[in-house]
């Protein structure tokens, strides 16, 4: 998918993974299967709140600086005049999943506009929206839909051009990430199994659910990384910035679990955060299971910079006895010669999915 398709210049192509907490810049070297050499790759922390979600009218709060910031790091890396792709958190798109019947003599694109411009919370003139047929029956179709406001849209292209840099596509995390795990996805080992990708990112966690390759199911659920760093604030009286560290630094979950789990006082304090993003999940599943009348989810790939958070993937294997596996585990992504870490890889892994969509 994606939003805007431009015209660019240059010889090799960057991808920008823009968040509400860093920004992550890679630059592809060379790709044989699944494997991922880089030629450029780098991960820099913005200040808090330089960056809206959720449909703000405007995306950048401080444009000048966040200008500045960006094209600082995009000089450091020695890259200029070239194309790139450009991918912003979830939260900043709307994402819809229509089922349309056509009656004789209808036209689906005018069929998806009428559905659209009564789902979204604006005139639908205010938003540039792509759509793509996931599976048709006859006269029935599947559709997914994403909409980014078109304010948004400019304002994005604007400073990418200011600094030299010439965008492709403008597009979410989520439908990026997909990219890297699409073998794993297809291959005979997981035909007809139903297995789940969930993106925990800073701003909220993407649940989607696929079998056979294909996209059945997508939910956004508005929890993640900021609501851990929340809770431990207000928990232990800490600021922002130190609980952001106290995060990274301290145990929360086990690396087995037992009944100790409960009993540390860190996870005591962020148990609530986690049991929203568990309920939003198994929901999720739920409706996907209710829905097609499938038995099971089969497995659970967990990626993205929440999913770092040391061993949380253990608890959410325990409480929703569905096996778990850090998207980490199952790329190969090298810079200069050397394997990235699990943590690189797992904040990585939707902005090189940007460099490696056809």
């Amino acid at each position: 998918m994606g939003i805007k398709e431009l015209l660019g210049l240059g010889n090799k192509f960057v991808s920008y993974d823009i968040g509400s907490s860093a920004i992550k810049i890679v630059e592809l070297e060379s790709r044989v299967g699944t494997k991922i050499e880089l030629s450029k790759f780098d991960i820099f922390n913005i200040p808090r709140d330089m960056i809206n979600v959720n449909f703000n009218d405007s995306l950048v709060v401080d444009k000048n600086s966040f200008k500045d910031l960006l094209y600082d790091h995009t000089i450091k890396n020695k890259i200029k005049n070239q194309k790139c792709g450009i991918m912003l958190s979830d939260g900043n798109a709307i994402i819809n999943w229509l089922n349309i019947k056509l009656n004789p003599g209808e036209n689906l694109n005018a069929s998806i506009s009428e559905k659209l411009g009564a789902l979204f919370p604006s005139d639908i003139a205010n938003w540039d929206f792509h759509w793509q047929v996931l599976e048709e029956k006859k006269d029935n179709f599947t559709i997914i839909s994403e909409a980014i406001l078109k304010d948004n849209v400019m304002e994005i292209g604007e400073i990418f051009h200011e600094i030299s840099m010439w965008p492709h596509f403008l597009d979410v995390s989520c439908f990026n990430s997909m990219n890297m795990f699409h073998n794993f996805l297809v291959s005979s080992d997981n035909n007809k199994k139903n297995i789940s990708l969930i993106y925990l990112g800073n701003d909220s966690t993407t649940v989607m659910i696929f079998n056979n390759g294909m996209l059945k199911s997508f939910r956004l659920i508005p929890f993640g990384g900021k609501d851990f760093t929340s809770a431990i604030c207000d928990g232990l009286g800490m600021t922002y910035e130190d609980a952001e560290n106290f995060k990274h630094n301290e145990r929360f979950f086990l690396r087995e679990y037992s009944d100790e789990q409960n009993k540390l006082e860190n996870y005591n304090v962020v148990k609530n955060v986690f049991g929203e993003i568990v309920k939003g999940i198994y929901n999720s599943f739920d409706s996907y299971l209710a829905k097609f009348r499938e038995f099971k989810i089969h497995k659970i790939i967990l990626y993205g910079g929440t999913a770092n958070f040391r061993n949380i993937n253990v608890l959410l294997q325990k409480h929703l006895n569905i096996p778990v596996t850090l998207g980490s585990e199952l790329v190969t992504v090298k810079h200069n010669g050397n394997e990235l870490s699990s943590d690189e890889k797992n904040l990585l892994i939707p902005v090189i999915g940007g460099l490696i969509r056809d």
